[in-house]
């Protein structure tokens, strides 16, 4: 990966980091699965939303974050961050889109699940990228970063017209999940494991917050395998992933105030300086639009007992993107 590499030989931290990355979040779903804790139901919408919302507003803005970096400092990984962050956010939020409706119908159900679980598999596949060394293609790249990007929507555009269109495609789509979840999976290890590679040869800080986002996002490879829709560990496969892109975001910040050994974090400065303070009220701002948006267009299309019982349950939400966003951060 093309970045500046740390002057202090490190050469083995990757190690435990990658250990923490894949034990942690297996740890948790063998322990969810194994025990009646993981078969709890919690089928609530709106706490579904909140956490939708999180999501998708916090893509959008890390992809425009790294693609103004990218614009700063023109080297590719930073653009295929961009990329993969963007094509996940777009495809996340036609997922949230589905949720919009009370009463889904199963068309309506196979696409929940296509957006989800191709979201994330598309954006494995622009995270190759951003491991290439493109060196000789950087002013190329560069030159052409608004054609890329705009290409990139018109295929993501194109592709779900195809999905809208064709109920062929859809369920061809659909049988294929289980593949694409594993599939993710092994393309985030392959990721991780070859900037662990990386890293002992360069001793670049910046690889270990890529190593563990990948290694953390590669639960994302088996954890769906075994949940059902509204169970605590489908709830618990809702977090991994957006924690390990919160990893990437926070290794880029740090990147950008020359900040990778997270001094900005943990030192004695104040509280409203600190990076993490600043991060959380940023997932909680970027949030708290789509989660008003969202849930208005649902208090309108519900009936009179319903909506009620969503209006009156609103602040709780409000109050839970925040514990949330402090948890991301």
């Amino acid at each position: 990966m093309e970045y500046i590499p740390d002057t202090v030989r490190r050469s083995t931290l990757q190690i435990p980091i990658v250990l923490a990355g894949l034990l942690v979040p297996f740890s948790v779903f063998y322990f969810l699965y194994v025990t009646a804790l993981g078969s709890i139901s919690i089928e609530d919408i709106l706490m579904l939303m909140v956490l939708v919302s999180i999501i998708i507003g916090f893509s959008f803005y890390t992809a425009r974050y790294y693609y103004r970096l990218y614009v700063k400092n023109p080297i590719a990984p930073l653009l295929f961050s961009s990329l993969s962050t963007f094509v996940f956010a777009v495809l996340f939020l036609m997922h949230g889109v589905t949720l919009i409706p009370n009463d889904l119908t199963l068309r309506s159900k196979m696409f929940f699940d296509i957006t989800e679980h191709y979201s994330l598999f598309l954006s494995a596949l622009f995270f190759i990228g951003a491991i290439l060394p493109l060196k000789e293609e950087r002013e190329f790249l560069y030159n052409n970063r608004k054609n890329i990007y705009l290409g990139v929507i018109a295929l993501l555009f194109t592709g779900m017209a195809a999905v809208f269109m064709s109920e062929n495609i859809t369920k061809m789509l659909y049988g294929a999940v289980d593949s694409i979840v594993v599939s993710t999976g092994i393309i985030f290890i392959t990721l991780a494991l070859f900037l662990s590679y990386e890293f002992s040869k360069t001793h670049n800080l910046l690889l270990l917050y890529f190593i563990f986002g990948f290694t953390v996002m590669a639960s994302s490879g088996y954890i769906p395998l075994f949940y059902d829709e509204g169970n605590l560990l489908w709830w618990f496969s809702h977090l991994t992933f957006p924690i390990g892109y919160t990893a990437i975001f926070v290794g880029l910040i740090n990147y950008e105030k020359e900040d990778l050994d997270l001094s900005l974090f943990f030192s004695d400065i104040s509280f409203y300086r600190k990076i993490g303070t600043k991060l959380a009220l940023t997932i909680f701002a970027i949030g708290l639009f789509p989660l008003l948006t969202f849930g208005s267009l649902m208090f309108i299309s519900a009936q009179n007992s319903f909506s009620q019982v969503l209006l009156s349950r609103f602040a709780l939400m409000i109050a839970l993107l925040f514990v949330l966003s402090m948890f991301f951060s």
